[in-house]
C-alpha cells in the first residue's frame, strides 16, 4: 500500500512539473507578443500624432509604450520589474519600432491598408520571436554589468564591485 501511494506521488509531481513548465513558456510567449503588441501600438501613436521625424518618435513611443506595458503587467503579478533590471526589451522594442516606423515611412501619403497589415504581422512575430530567442539564450542588455543589478556608471559612482 505504501509503494503504491509513493508511486501516484511521483506520478502527480511528475505530471505538476511539466504543467509548471508549460505555464512558464506560454507566460513567456504571451509576454513577448505583449512587447510587440505595445511596440506597434506606440508607433501608431507617433503617426496619429503625426510627430516629425517619425523615425525618431515612432521607436521611442513604441519603447515608452511597450516597457510601461511591461511594468505594470509586472506590478499587478507582484512580481520584481525587470525591464530596469538588465532586461534587453527596452533595446527590442526601440529595434522593432524602428522596423514599423520606416514601413510607416514608405507608405507615406498611399497607405496601404494591406501592406501595414502585414509589417503589423511582420512587427509582431518578430518582436515575439526576438524575445523568446533573447530569453532562451539568457542575453542581458549590454548596458548593464554582468552579475549585477546596477549599470557600469552606478557602480563607479557608488564604488559598487
Amino acid at each position: 500500500m505504501h509503494d503504491y501511494f509513493r508511486q501516484r506521488f511521483t506520478t502527480y509531481k511528475k505530471c505538476f512539473g511539466s504543467i509548471s513548465h508549460t505555464a512558464d513558456t506560454t507566460r513567456a510567449i504571451v509576454e513577448a507578443l505583449g512587447l510587440g503588441t505595445y511596440t506597434v501600438v506606440g508607433v501608431g501613436v507617433a503617426v496619429e500624432a503625426k510627430l516629425d521625424p517619425l523615425w525618431i518618435w515612432g521607436p521611442i513611443l513604441g519603447c515608452i509604450t511597450s516597457c510601461g506595458g511591461g511594468i505594470i503587467a509586472s506590478v499587478l503579478r507582484k512580481k520584481n520589474i525587470d525591464s530596469m533590471r538588465g532586461n534587453i526589451e527596452p533595446e527590442c522594442s526601440l529595434l522593432w519600432g524602428l522596423f514599423f516606423s520606416f514601413i510607416m515611412i514608405w507608405q507615406g501619403s498611399r497607405l496601404n491598408p494591406n501592406e501595414v497589415f502585414l509589417g503589423v504581422i511582420f512587427t509582431l512575430l518578430g518582436s515575439t520571436i526576438t524575445m523568446l530567442m533573447i530569453r532562451h539564450f539568457k542575453i542581458t542588455s549590454p548596458c548593464m554589468s554582468s552579475g549585477s543589478n546596477h549599470s557600469p556608471a552606478i557602480q563607479k559612482q557608488n564604488n559598487i564591485s
